[in-house]
């Protein structure tokens, strides 16, 4: 299972990988096609316009109202391209409106403990009561967005090389993928009223009557996403290398305000008509599930034309 995970991870990888590829080729595509008209510009250049790309980790949570404490943050990232149009500047503040395009993965984590118990009809219609236990339950969620961000700035000029940034805006994300892979000990007994029975510890593989006790179980899905609406906002500095260049480093914030994840309000542990198991806390489930994320930004702000 080991080599199976790190195959997927590497494998998430490469596609993410991919997807930052396309949007740094399209960013240096732009910046090459503009570079030769900037060099002519002199360093007292009125240039309104600006190219800002972008790049940076970000520690990366998806919020719920039902288990809360059960959450844990994990690693995400977030890369993208802003044009960006200065329409004021009296040389000590300047300050823009720009419109961009991104990418966002979102990753978060859950570990939980589970107990429950209903009655259903078995493989043979018999009424059965079943008692269930997934003990040490652990689930990631890993999300990406497309996102257009629209944000308005502020630049303000500290020494004749260095500039402090800020930003704020809305982020409209559309959705990428979404998907879950969790794990846990799940321990199963039913009792047949009508015969007095208990039946456990039976795991034959294809049986319709599936007790186990202890037993590891896997699971891995997509998620049902809904587009992501969010908070977007950055503070940093910027040092110019030239006239032209500029390289900045901040700190990002993010905030989702959609619900994000299509709940369909059914129990942690899902037994289906096949006797296969979804072991997830987040798509089978009543609750509202937003974004967040903090942490840095890191890039480089070209001049297009004076």
């Amino acid at each position: 299972m080991l080599i199976k995970k790190i195959k997927y991870v590497r494998l998430k990888i490469n596609i993410d990988m991919k997807r930052l590829n396309i949007i740094i080729i399209i960013a240096l595509f732009i910046i090459s096609t503009n570079y030769t008209k900037a060099q002519n510009s002199t360093s007292s250049s009125t240039s309104k316009f600006a190219l800002k790309v972008n790049m940076g980790p970000l520690l990366t949570k998806i919020k719920s109202d039902l288990f809360p404490a059960e959450e844990r943050s994990e690693y995400g990232f977030n890369i993208g391209a802003d044009l960006i149009y200065y329409y004021f500047n009296n040389g000590k503040i300047k300050a823009n409106v720009s419109l961009g395009i991104g990418m966002t993965n979102y990753q978060a984590s859950r570990r939980l403990n589970y107990a429950g118990t209903y009655t259903e009809m078995d493989y043979d219609n018999q009424m059965v009561n079943i008692t269930e236990t997934a003990n040490n339950l652990v689930e990631y969620q890993n999300l990406e967005y497309m996102d257009i961000p629209l944000k308005f700035g502020f630049d303000f000029t500290m020494t004749s090389k260095l500039d402090a940034y800020l930003s704020i805006g809305a982020t409209y994300g559309f959705k990428l993928k979404g998907m879950y892979d969790s794990k846990a000990t799940l321990t199963r007994t039913g009792f047949y009223p009508d015969f007095n029975a208990l039946l456990y510890d039976i795991d034959v593989a294809g049986s319709p009557y599936f007790y186990p006790q202890n037993k590891r179980m896997i699971s891995r899905d997509n998620l049902a996403l809904k587009n992501n609406l969010s908070l977007e906002s950055a503070l940093g500095v910027k040092y110019r290398f030239h006239d032209i260049v500029s390289a900045f480093v901040g700190i990002k914030y993010m905030h989702g305000f959609s619900n994000v994840i299509d709940e369909k309000g059914e129990s942690i542990v899902r037994h289906d008509a096949g006797y296969n198991y979804s072991l997830n806390s987040v798509s089978f489930r009543n609750g509202k599930s937003q974004t967040s994320g903090m942490g840095i930004e890191i890039g480089l702000q070209f001049k297009l034309g004076k």
